[in-house]
């Protein structure tokens, strides 16, 4: 089936002309770490648009016409999504392949998206029963491709939410963390109210299950509290309680608590609710925590976060670097290129921060052509020589506009670090971007830290 109407097709070919470089073969050999993406789709113009994106985005496409060679194709290279087009011809549904692949070992959760013409209720039903995470309406623009195929990758990325069980009662603690960690859930017990506030800075949890009597305080002032600080005040607290009465529900939604669980409580009921809210709640967070064009967190969310590395480096002794990054003459590659080449620039830088560095390291869309990266446990030297080679990488790369033509950008970067250059969070930011723009009046393209720095 046909991705898209006759000039999106031609765009697409077009793109194709212009991006591709990529070996003939179905099967691309990708640098470790790489993310792995399988296309199935019958149209060879569409498994080519969307490797003209993993080259740009970093992550790499397998291609296959139909449901044999996709099979085939999974059990060699265990993709990390598949995206599969719900017409396969005449002979073969895609709907089929999803149960065929969860009996490959190591795909049982793998995500998987559809794109299809039928854009109706029945046809929506049908794919989700089958496992979609993805349905996608054909024609699709390119860019509308692009932000699918982000989406399918992101689905599959998320580690376990963490779970802190807050109660008096180890024995019920220790029943309730079984049946969770049994469900894939990181587990962590704090049994003593006053302990609280150190355990959620210790353990970070995404997911914090309280009972309504965690002495020696009680757990609706519990509650209270954790609203009241800014590091967790959006922290989602789900209540443990005996009692059911109309008052009590009223008193623990005033609390500020996110929902209540009564006792008696089975073990698969608090995974279900558990799985059900924690895969809700990122899915809100996702959406308005994260950049569309980079796929990286936006600034509010970054600060909580890198504010809590930092009180936590302190308490520790150890070290934590801020760099400030800012693409140079961002400006005239967009009015010289336009937007939809500018953020294609956007993209690849961001793509560059989340393949190229740690999973710990933070990484941050700061505004308009500005990025924020907080990197634990580095000096400023170290983190330094990170962004540098980043930036020989980035320049290597080549960026392509609408017409054809290629260019090259580059960024400027200030690093600075704990403990020399602030004490907080916010003014390694401000240091950092202090020599930032010594960067960019040395000439751009270069990196300026703390030994660097006039």
């Amino acid at each position: 089936m046909d991705l898209c109407s006759a000039d999106c097709r031609y765009s697409i070919r077009q793109w194709n002309s212009l991006m591709s470089d990529a070996p003939p073969s179905d099967q691309m050999t990708a640098p470790s770490g790489t993310k792995r993406l399988l296309v199935v789709d019958d149209d060879l113009a569409v498994v080519q648009y969307v490797r003209s994106l993993g080259r740009h985005q970093m992550f790499a496409v397998d291609g296959a016409a139909n449901l044999a060679t996709a099979v085939d194709c999974a059990r060699r290279n265990k993709p990390d999504a598949v995206l599969i087009d719900m017409h396969l011809g005449p002979e073969e549904s895609g709907l089929d392949l999803p149960a065929m692949l969860r009996r490959i070992p190591g795909m049982e959760k793998t995500p998987m998206g559809f794109l299809s013409g039928n854009s109706s209720f029945a046809s929506r039903i049908a794919a989700v029963r089958a496992g979609a995470v993805l349905y996608s309406i054909k024609p699709l623009e390119p860019d509308q491709l692009s932000l699918a195929v982000q989406h399918l990758l992101a689905s599959g990325t998320a580690e376990a939410a963490h779970i802190l069980i807050a109660t008096h009662n180890r024995d019920e603690a220790v029943t309730y963390g079984q049946a969770l960690s049994a469900a894939g859930f990181p587990v962590s017990y704090c049994h003593n109210g006053s302990l609280l506030p150190e355990a959620l800075s210790a353990v970070r949890p995404d997911y914090l299950l309280l009972d309504d009597q965690l002495p020696p305080y009680c757990g609706l002032d519990t509650v209270r509290l954790i609203r009241s600080m800014i590091r967790w005040s959006d922290l989602y607290v789900a209540l443990l309680t005996d009692s059911q009465s109309e008052q009590s529900r009223r008193v623990v939604c005033d609390s500020g608590a996110d929902e209540w669980l009564y006792r008696p409580l089975t073990n698969g009921e608090l995974c279900d609710r558990v799985s059900a809210t924690v895969r809700r709640v990122r899915q809100l967070r996702e959406r308005f925590d994260r950049d569309q064009v980079t796929g990286l967190s936006l600034r509010r969310p970054f600060l909580d976060m890198a504010g809590a590395q930092f009180e936590e480096a302190r308490r520790r002794g150890q070290s934590l670097a801020i760099g400030m990054l800012d693409l140079d003459h961002f400006k005239r590659v967009n009015d010289t290129h336009g937007h939809h080449t500018g953020d294609r620039v956007l993209a690849s830088l961001g793509r560059l921060l989340q393949t190229r560095l740690r999973p710990q390291d933070l990484k941050a869309r700061w505004g308009g052509e500005e990025f924020c990266v907080a990197f634990e446990g580095e000096s400023a030297q170290s983190a330094g020589a990170h962004i540098e080679r980043l930036l020989v990488e980035f320049m290597g790369q080549r960026c392509v506009n609408e017409a054809g033509d290629r260019f090259e950008v580059s960024f400027s970067a200030g690093v600075a670090a704990l403990p020399g250059d602030g004490n907080s969070v916010e003014t390694l930011i401000q240091r950092a971007d202090a020599r930032l723009y010594e960067a960019k009046r040395g000439g751009r393209a270069r990196v300026v830290s703390a030994q660097d720095a006039a």
